[in-house]
């Protein structure tokens, strides 16, 4: 009965071990994504301020 209860003791340590991998995982995904995200968004409203930065230039060649 000993062995079996040091078994099943083993085999249940082994499971939270892996259980807690595996949430550490998706969240650190999870957060990877978020930031991916972030820099996308962040590209796009850089793009666009250089899009009025160069509408703006483009004015004033035509005023002067």
């Amino acid at each position: 009965m000993e062995k079996e209860e040091r078994v099943m003791k083993v085999i249940k340590i082994g499971i939270v071990l892996v259980s807690v991998f595996c949430i550490t995982m998706l969240i650190g995904r999870q957060a990877a994504f978020s930031q991916e995200m972030s820099n996308y968004e962040l590209e796009q409203e850089i793009k666009a301020l250089k899009e009025k930065i160069e509408g703006t230039s483009d004015l004033s060649d035509r005023i002067t």
